[in-house]
């Protein structure tokens, strides 16, 4: 009974911190959630209905699955909130040696009219992101830079003050502003990893232009570079894990201070793009299910597990292929 009832004062704080248009709901955010606290962060009363008490109690179960849509952020402290969802938690973790400032919300990270900007690629454009056959880190990669979000030196210097004449340059040559163009195009580590590549791929046009430009060749590579329609497919993963190396061996490069050679950069690039070929075809490869004896059932089962949370599913048929049975 205990379990059941905690079920369902889980089920309310859900309702409660998606912010569902409610009665009950408005009545409790009145009066217990003012000055825009969340559920989430709402201090405990032991004067508080019992209602109240029992969604406090069971928030720890919302807070697994919780993270919260940015829109103006103003209320959303960078600390304390959950709101990146590839972070343990969605929340950000603070350097060991970081002074947090307490009073920080997301929307201090917001650069001033950049809220509701076009978007930078067309609809057709974003389909064909989201349809690559890339593992998701890596489309996520491409819409950040087509966003032009990722946190550049470049973007880092539109909020943060720093009297330190080299603190914004590029950390691979030390030359101009670190913008994502120069980095991703324009750098003597990209560049070299380009110039390695089977086709023939100038970067140069595209430097002077938004890098959302560059996503755009990537994603109709036969327009923008000619391109075979058959070889797409691996020019799109080639390009995409050279940005990823790329981003990767900057943030090695400015946290742990480990440079990158060009030589070696090539190497790995290349390992991986054969990597990566080498499963999809074995993905690619027909999966046939091969029924049981006659008389006899056949139990196929799989199972997921990601940090402390595990799903296994299982279906049991027959020599038939009829399905008997499916548990979770």
């Amino acid at each position: 009974m205990e379990s059941l009832n905690n079920s369902l004062f889980a089920r309310l704080a859900w309702k409660m911190t998606s912010n569902q248009s409610l009665l009950w709901v408005d009545s409790l955010r009145s009066k217990y959630l003012k000055n825009g606290i969340s559920l989430l962060n709402a201090p405990t009363n032991p004067s508080s209905s019992w209602l109240w008490k029992g969604l406090l109690k069971n928030r720890k179960v919302v807070e697994k699955g919780a993270c919260i849509s940015i829109y103006s952020g103003l209320n959303v402290d960078i600390w304390s909130s959950p709101w990146i969802p590839l972070m343990p938690n969605f929340r950000p973790i603070p350097n060991a040696n970081l002074d947090v400032c307490p009073s920080l919300t997301v929307a201090d990270l917001i650069i001033p009219g950049e809220q509701g900007r076009p978007s930078p690629l067309h609809s057709e454009a974003w389909l064909l992101l989201w349809g690559l056959k890339l593992q998701a880190r890596l489309k996520h990669l491409l819409w950040k830079v087509a966003w032009d979000i990722l946190p550049s030196r470049a973007k880092i210097s539109c909020f943060v003050v720093s009297d330190d004449p080299v603190a914004w340059v590029c950390p691979f040559c030390k030359g101009p502003l670190a913008t994502l163009s120069h980095l991703f195009l324009e750098c003597n580590l990209s560049i070299a990893l380009w110039s390695s590549s089977p086709w023939q791929i100038s970067t140069s046009k595209f430097a002077i232009r938004p890098i959302s430009y560059w996503i755009s060749a990537i994603l109709s590579p036969m327009a923008s570079f000619g391109i075979p329609k058959p070889e797409v497919r691996k020019f799109q993963l080639f390009a995409t894990l050279v940005m990823d190396f790329i981003w990767r061996a900057r943030n090695l490069l400015i946290h742990d201070g480990l440079q990158p050679f060009s030589s070696q950069a090539i190497v790995q690039v290349s390992s991986s793009l054969n990597h990566h070929i080498t499963a999809w075809r074995e993905l690619d490869l027909p999966t046939l299910w091969v029924p049981p004896v006659v008389g006899y059932v056949k139990c196929n089962f799989d199972v997921v597990v990601k940090g402390s949370f595990a799903v296994a599913a299982a279906m049991i048929s027959d020599d038939m292929g009829n399905i008997i049975g499916v548990a979770t």
